[in-house]
């Protein structure tokens, strides 16, 4: 195999010589130049068209930090939250809980009836609230383990409102 390889490269490499001194000198000189002048464009074009990319690179590189920097954060957060034990089941009611937390959100003008089925279950009804302060009570209730079982909302001509009824679960009961 090496010398069939040695061979077809001494054969390639003598058809190479045999072309190039079958030119004339002024055509030699010019294929020199005219490669030279490719070979150095084509360096120059790589080595700009790497400067661009690297500047690029620098540009963003800090951006990309503070995300990297954003998601370790929001990862070791979400690992404290899933060591911490789950919240202790109430032996009282959920209707007095869940009815603090309408007043502590003051929610009590818009709440239409609040009411309990058992200890563990309570439906909400809501005539007209906006809808982010719906979703943001709901994410306080669910800081304190209670979530939603299930929910009919409905949204108002008014842009933003919505009529809700939920039935809520003290988490950690079916």
């Amino acid at each position: 195999m090496q010398k069939v390889l040695s061979t077809s490269t001494h054969s390639i490499a003598q058809l190479v010589r045999t072309q190039w001194q079958a030119r004339s000198p002024r055509e030699r000189q010019l294929l020199a130049i005219t490669t030279t002048v490719m070979v150095v464009s084509l360096t120059l074009w790589l080595l700009i068209s790497g400067h661009g990319a690297v500047t690029a690179l620098h540009s963003t590189l800090p951006a990309l930090r503070m995300q990297a920097e954003t998601v370790e954060r929001q990862a070791s957060e979400l690992e404290r939250l899933r060591l911490l034990p789950a919240p202790a089941a109430s032996a009282a009611s959920l209707l007095p809980m869940v009815q603090e937390m309408a007043i502590i959100a003051g929610l009590t003008d818009t709440l239409s009836s609040l009411d309990a089925l058992d200890s563990d279950r309570v439906v909400v009804a809501f005539g007209t609230i906006p809808f982010p302060m719906w979703i943001d009570w709901l994410h306080t209730l669910s800081l304190q383990g209670i979530r939603v079982e299930s929910i009919t909302m409905e949204t108002l001509l008014t842009p933003g409102l919505v009529s809700t009824r939920a039935t809520l679960l003290r988490a950690g009961t079916q």
